[in-house]
């Protein structure tokens, strides 16, 4: 999960390196995480 989670830390603080709509997807997933724990923005 691990690199999971750096690949939507790296969409949100820069260029995303994949497409635009599955980049939205991710930060949708990692927002209601961070919601539920908020440890999961911990890196």
């Amino acid at each position: 999960m691990g690199n999971r989670q750096n690949i939507i830390m790296k969409g949100q603080n820069s260029p995303p390196i994949y497409p635009p709509c599955e980049g939205a997807i991710l930060g949708e997933v990692n927002i209601k995480l961070s919601q539920a724990n908020p440890t999961i923005q911990r890196g």
